[in-house]
This record gives structure tokens, C-alpha cells and sequence, in this order.
């Protein structure tokens, strides 16, 4: 078989990867990194992305219009790839997205590789106006990714419970900053430094009318009936342009999600794929790589301040949609080398199952990337630098000693000495950066938002509207995170434990219908009282963390449909420790140990459910909506045992009995 030149993959839309396309396997690096340690490559990346967004009416099918069409709308087949389960009265295959099944991550994976690969070409044609330097420093280039929690800037100060409304962290965790300015400093082909539209803040949708070019007019309509037409316009912007409420909401979470990814990565409830691989409820743990995925398409869309990330159809426009996921698969890479022999059963069909509609180059017209394919990166020509420390206990360890740092636990209410490579890089000096006085970037931020960060920060006497007790929903049932049998697990309960022996963190957890409000939704947690807007959630210092839902209307998502006929449940959870220790610190509870905290979550808990429109819904109408409380028992060393989890149902059997 003769190999397709990156030409020829084009042409064919063929994935192929770039080992052979380069001649090398190369690591794929955090943004900043690649900002302050590959500028040349950089430099030819932004004008590349930038001309491929301009292409506008095309019929390319490798487009950045058509690549990001894949993952939704518009109702269009992508280069006449069916789908062998598309509905009957689908006249057109809306999306491929395989959101909610095993094959999550797997169909993630050549999907970015695809993306990879378009923008690599282009990089090609803008390198070759440039001088060899160029054109040999983007050899090595990768698509890069955004990792949430490698810090970016000094001491970070943000909504919290104590008297002062306030709460610290010696460092701050907001997006890059190369995702909020519209203009970023380039070298032309003369070498001059000059002021170039930034392509990483957003895509301006054609507005033609062709699906080939642009989402019709009716297709928009079926997202948000209401603002539909402010919705297809600039609103790619993430959060709704307001990066203050952004940063706010992503550092606040970050504690309760690292401790999350912490868990994937160490406890025995993930040792299987089925449990870590996506949302789709299954027997054992909760959380999941697509659950930490959902909150950030949800926090980084705003809830329904406008932002694309948040709806399932568009959210492959917004151009960190592409460093999103390329986190979420360097978790999954890190995951697969710490578990090794863990993967998709033997013999399951979902190993073999095409993943629609990445062809490979065996028999272009016919043969399509599965799951065992996919399973090693370097098929496509690249890696993560955190797979490559030896045996699964030294990745894990390598991965622990990254991010243990910035997490508390029971006993332990500071935190720990970051490691000098998770110190924020020197991006302000990068020459992307380097603005002239005439022409600084601008910080892209649209009119008519919430309040900012810093003035809600300001202004700590709003008045707060204390939640009725009337909007609860029902008890979700064990979350059994362990091997214990079900039968055993309320007696396993009650078992006598010695708390200054172990270490607990509490979670809640969440169970529901993934189309009960045929879109994206999130459930909010409050432990105390709060100012009840949906646009003033996230500035909440009693906010605990939420759940997040991510999906599409059925009129647009051909699988959304399916699950729906099938009342597919997908759970979530959320650790709420950081908060309670917040709490504790503060004098106002007393420890971790299961009697106080019972207590105080009694007195305390609330929540909200909020769709991605920004739209309030009452949980009781929410179909098989399920809440829980579970805590994971450590040994503290140097003790030695079992990592188990006890059920809590009384908690919420007790603020939904005491609902009017």
C-alpha cells in the first residue's frame, strides 16, 4: 500500500497523522509553553489558523467551517459519510459526536488528529513564504492544549465564605491569555513585528445560507428559539466575552476538579474504562473523563450568557473547543499507560466500531479508524510528555507530584510548595504579546453582561435571598464506588470506622435522564445561602461545585435522539471537600468525620438547575433527576487498608422531606 502524501489526505479527507508528514514523533505541549518555547512555529500557526477561518464559501471538505461542522450542526453529511444508525426521519446526518458512549474518547482522538493535520497543511503553504527557519521549526509543531491547572499568574483572590466575602490561592489558574485578546503580534515574511486579528478568540460565521458554508437560518432556531440571532453571530466567544466571570468560575472549581482527576487516575473505582471513559451511567464510580469535560464546555459557554462551548452543535467553532479536548486526551493517554490492561472488553463490537467520519488511508472510501487503532497516539504522530516516565507507578507518581500540591485533604488546610515546572511561564514577554503603543491588544469583552469579578469582589453587602426549601429533588440511589455487593453496602455503612485513622472527602453525586431537557444543562450545589440569578451563581461564595449535562436537542443530534428512546441516565459528581474545609477553617464546622458534616449539609445544601439558555428549572421536573452524597475513606499512613465509600442517603432523604 502506497502512503497518501499530506496532499493527497487532503484532498481524499483522509486522516493520516503527521509522524510521516514530519518524519518524527513529537510531544504535544500547553499553549504557553509552545508560545514562549516554539515562537517561530507559533508565529506560522496563528497566520495558518487564521487564513484557513477565512476561507468562508468554500466546499472544501477540510475547512475549518466543515472540520468544526462534524461535531454538530449544520444538518449536513460530511463528504457523504453516512451514519448506518441514522434515524428515518432524518432527512440529513446532523452530528458524529459520539457523546455519552465508550467511544468518547476514541472518537475524539482522530477528530483532533484530523483538525492537526488540516491546520498543519496550512502552516506548510504560509511556512514556504517564510525562510528555512520557519519552515524547519514547525516540524515538530503539535497541536497544543490548555491545561487547566498548570498555573498562569501569581496569588489569585476570588469569591469565598469567609467574613470578608473573599478566599485566596498563593496562584492563579485563568484560560491563557491568548484566548482573550482579538489581535496578537505576528512577523511578516519581511520579519516586521505587526498587529494580525487574534484567530484563538473567535470565528465569525458565514453567513450565506449554504450548509456547505454556513448553518441555516432554521438550524440556529433549533438551539435557542429566543436569541437565536444573537447566537449565530460572534457569540463563539467563550463565556459570553466576560473573562472576569470566566476566571472566577475556573478557579473556584479547580480544587474540587483536580481532586476529581486525582481519583481517575489512583482509586480502584477507575481501574476499569468502562468507568472512567464516559458519562453513560454505569455500575461503580460517578465521576468520569467526559463528566470533567461537560463543566468545562458548560463554565467556559456561561450558562446562557451566549457562549457556543455550552451547546453541543457548535461548540466545535469556538476555537478552544480544540485545546479543551486535547486535555481531555492527554488525561486519557496518562490513564491508558497508569492502567495498561484496561480497555474496552474483550470481544465488544465497540473495539472494531467505525469511528464516522475519519477515514483512514488503507482503502480511503471504505475504511474508517476504530477504537483499538486509535488506542496509541503515536499513530498520528505524536505524544504527551507525562506518558513517558517508565512503568504505570511512575506516571502515576509523576502525575501526582504535577498536581497533589495544589489539593487539600482532612487534617491538611494549606496547601502545598508548587513544583518549579507548574510555575506560571513568561508569556507577557513572548513576542505575541509585544504590542505596539499604538495598537495594544484588546481584551475582547462584549456590553450587557453580569457584573465584573472585581467589583462583585467590591461590593460584599448585596443582599443575599436565602433559597426556599420548596425545589429539591429525589434521592439518588448507591453510588457503591467500590466492589462491595449492593446488598452489603448499607450495612458496609454503618461499619464502625476510627476517623483519626482515615481521611474522607465528600462528594455529591448525580444520576439523571441525559436528554430530560432535551439540551445542556447543570445542576448548581450551594452549601449556604446565595443570591439566587443564574448570572450571579458563579460569583457565589457558597457555590460547592456543579454537575454538568452536555448535550444537544434531538432535532439536531442524530444519537442525542437514540438515547433519549432509550432514557439514557449519565451521572456526574462533585467533590465538595474544598469547600467544607473552607467551612472549617473559618470556624463554622467543626471536622470531615460524618456526624458534623451530616449535620451541616442538613442545615445547608441547596441546589439549582440551570439549561445553557440561562433558563431556572424546578429539579422536580427534571426527569430521573438523582441526588446523593458518598465519602471516600483513606487510611492516613501510616496506616494501611482498603480505599472504600460510604452512602449518605439520609442527607438528602431529609432536605427533600423538609421541601413545601
Amino acid at each position: 500500500m502506497t502512503k497518501l502524501s499530506i496532499d493527497q489526505a487532503q484532498e481524499q479527507g483522509v486522516v493520516i497523522g503527521l509522524k510521516d508528514v514530519t518524519g518524527n514523533v513529537s510531544p504535544r505541549k500547553d499553549i504557553d509553553w509552545q508560545i514562549v518555547n516554539q515562537p517561530e512555529a507559533f508565529n506560522i500557526f496563528l497566520i495558518a489558523l487564521w487564513e484557513l477561518q477565512q476561507e468562508g464559501e468554500t466546499d472544501n471538505k477540510m475547512s475549518y467551517y466543515q472540520v468544526a461542522g462534524i461535531h454538530g450542526l449544520p444538518k449536513a453529511l460530511w463528504d457523504d459519510v453516512d451514519s448506518p444508525q441514522k434515524h428515518p426521519d432524518d432527512t440529513d446526518q446532523s452530528g458524529y459526536c459520539a457523546h455519552a458512549t465508550l467511544k468518547f474518547g476514541t472518537w475524539h482522538r482522530p477528530y483532533l488528529a484530523m483538525f492537526e493535520q488540516t491546520v498543519y497543511f496550512r502552516m506548510q503553504q504560509v511556512a514556504e513564504r517564510y525562510s528555512a527557519k520557519y519552515q524547519e521549526a514547525i516540524k515538530t509543531w503539535r497541536l497544543p492544549y490548555w491545561d487547566y491547572y498548570h498555573a498562569r499568574g501569581g496569588r489569585a483572590t476570588f469569591p469565598g465564605i469567609f467574613d470578608d466575602g473573599k478566599t485566596e490561592f498563593p496562584w492563579d489558574f485563568p484560560i491563557p491569555k491568548i484566548f482573550t485578546v482579538d489581535q496578537v503580534m505576528v512577523r511578516n515574511e519581511k520579519g516586521q513585528l505587526v498587529t494580525h486579528p487574534n484567530p484563538l478568540s473567535f470565528f465569525r460565521f458565514p453567513q450565506d445560507g449554504n450548509p456547505l458554508h454556513s448553518i441555516p437560518e432554521k438550524q440556529w432556531q433549533i438551539i435557542d428559539p429566543q436569541s437565536y440571532k444573537n447566537f449565530s453571530q460572534l457569540r463563539t466567544y467563550r463565556h459570553g466575552g466576560n473573562i472576569e466571570s470566566l476566571n472566577a468560575m475556573i478557579n473556584r472549581m479547580r480544587e474540587p476538579q483536580t481532586n476529581t482527576i486525582l481519583d481517575m487516575m489512583d482509586d480502584a473505582a477507575y481501574e476499569d474504562f468502562e468507568a472512567v471513559g464516559s458519562a453513560a451511567r454505569t455500575e461503580g464510580a460517578s465521576g468520569s473523563l467526559e463528566g470533567i469535560h461537560n463543566k468545562y464546555h458548560m463554565e467556559i459557554g456561561n450558562f446562557g450568557s451566549g457562549g457556543h462551548m455550552s451547546s453541543v452543535p457548535v461548540a466545535a467553532f469556538d476555537p478552544v473547543f480544540w485545546f479543551h479536548h486535547g486535555q481531555i486526551d492527554r488525561w486519557l493517554a496518562t490513564w491508558q499507560k497508569i492502567h495498561p490492561q484496561s480497555w474496552f472488553e474483550k470481544g465488544s463490537p465497540l473495539r472494531q466500531e467505525n469511528l464516522l467520519p475519519f477515514r483512514t488511508q488503507k482503502e480511503p472510501k471504505e475504511e474508517f479508524w476504530n477504537s483499538d487503532q486509535v488506542y496509541n497516539t503515536e499513530a498520528f504522530g505524536y505524544y504527551y510528555e507525562d506518558t513517558t516516565f517508565g512503568t504505570p507507578d511512575e506516571v502515576k507518581a509523576e502525575f501526582f507530584r504535577k498536581y497533589k500540591w495544589s489539593v487539600r485533604r482532612a487534617g491538611v488546610t494549606e496547601f502545598g510548595k508548587i513544583p518549579e515546572d507548574m510555575k506560571p511561564l513568561p508569556v507577557e514577554s513572548a513576542e505575541v504579546f509585544q504590542y505596539s503603543s499604538e495598537k495594544p491588544g484588546d481584551i475582547v469583552l462584549q456590553p450587557d453582561q453580569p457584573e465584573g469579578f472585581i467589583s462583585v469582589l467590591k461590593d460584599t453587602e448585596k443582599v443575599v435571598t436565602p433559597i426556599a426549601k420548596g425545589d429539591q429533588s429525589a434521592v439518588a440511589d448507591k453510588r457503591v464506588m467500590t466492589n462491595i455487593p449492593d446488598q452489603l453496602a448499607a450495612e458496609f455503612s454503618k461499619t464502625e470506622i476510627v476517623e483519626e485513622k482515615v481521611s474522607r472527602h465528600w462528594y455529591l453525586d448525580q444520576a439523571v435522564e441525559r436528554l430530560a431537557l432535551n439540551g445542556s444543562f447543570a445542576t448548581f450545589f450551594f452549601i449556604g445561602d446565595f443570591e439566587d440569578d443564574p448570572t450571579r451563581y458563579v460569583f457565589q461564595g457558597t457555590l460547592a461545585g456543579l454537575a454538568a449535562v452536555f448535550s444537544a436537542p434531538v432535532e439536531a443530534c442524530d444519537n442525542c435522539g437514540r438515547q433519549r428512546e432509550q432514557a439514557l441516565e449519565v451521572t456526574d459528581t462533585t467533590d465538595i471537600t474544598p469547600l467544607l474545609l473552607d467551612y472549617i477553617k473559618a470556624g463554622k464546622l467543626q471536622s470531615l468525620d460524618p456526624e458534623p458534616v451530616e449535620k451541616f449539609l442538613k442545615e445547608n445544601l441547596k441546589w439549582r438547575v440551570i439549561k445553557s439558555t440561562g433558563e431556572k428549572i424546578d429539579p422536580r421536573t427534571v426527569r430521573g433527576l438523582k441526588i446523593g452524597l458518598s465519602s471516600k475513606v483513606a487510611p492516613m499512613l501510616p496506616a494501611t487498608g482498603d480505599v472504600v465509600y460510604q452512602e449518605f442517603p439520609e442527607v438528602i432523604r431529609h432536605i427533600v422531606a423538609n421541601s413545601s
